[in-house]
Parts: structure tokens; sequence; C-alpha cells
């Protein structure tokens, strides 16, 4: 009985290990272990921005498109959104080059929307091509 116990001890743990994402990110600089540390600690927003801030600093551009998300929803700072939206966007992400494109198109900047939203569809956000093909 002693050793089906051990052993059921002993398969628990292999099931129920989880990586230290946080030690993942901050020892291995591993930029996809950054945001799930962010996640993980989405209810702190300092950790959480804090982690996103890594990974994006590691050049992953979903890291940089998290924070910018992050800076609109916690922090209300669409300013350094847009930072984060540019850099992901350089990076090819094509959510934040619409995103981007479509604050620009809030601000009446038409070049610079088109812009975006012509970066954003050749990298295959369809919503970007439908509103393109929509102000032809």
């Amino acid at each position: 009985m002693k050793k089906i116990t051990l052993l059921l001890f002993i398969l628990s743990l292999s099931f129920s290990y989880e990586p230290d994402y946080m030690e993942h990110c901050d020892e291995r600089l591993d930029s996809v272990a950054c945001i799930k540390a962010a996640f993980k600690n989405r209810f702190s927003t300092n950790l959480h921005i804090e982690y996103l801030t890594k990974s994006c600093n590691l050049q992953n551009k979903d890291g940089c498109y998290a924070l910018s998300k992050a800076y609109v929803d916690y922090k209300k700072d669409p300013q350094q959104a847009g930072v984060y939206y540019l850099k992901a966007c350089d990076m090819g992400h094509a959510k934040a080059c619409f995103d981007i494109g479509m604050m620009a198109s809030n601000l009446g900047r038409h070049f610079q929307k088109k812009l975006y939203l012509d970066k954003s569809c050749e990298l295959g956000f369809q919503k970007a091509c439908e509103l393109l093909d929509k102000n032809d």
C-alpha cells in the first residue's frame, strides 16, 4: 500500500509541475516565459507590465503587442501604447499594425492610417484588407 501511495504521489507531482516562468524570464531571458509570467501576474499591474516589458525588450512581437494593450487597459496611456503598437508592428505583428492604423485614423492622419492598414493587410490581417477595400 505504501508503494502505491508513493507512486501516486510521484505521478501527481509530474502532472502538476509548472515551470517558474518568472525565473525562466529573469535568468534564461526567455521572452515567451516573460509573457507567461506577465499573465500569471495579471492582477498585479506592475508585475504584469514589468514582464511584458521584458518580453518586448527581448524582441518578442507578441510581448510588445500585449504591452501596448496593457497601457491602454491598465494605465490608460494611449501615447505609450502607441510606442509599443509601433514596435510590435515593426516586428511584423499584423493586429498591432491595424491598431496603430486605427489610432492614426482617429487622429485624422489618413496617410499614416493607409500606410499601417496596408502593412496589416500584407501581414494577413483580413479586417485591414476589408477596410482598405471599402475606402477605395
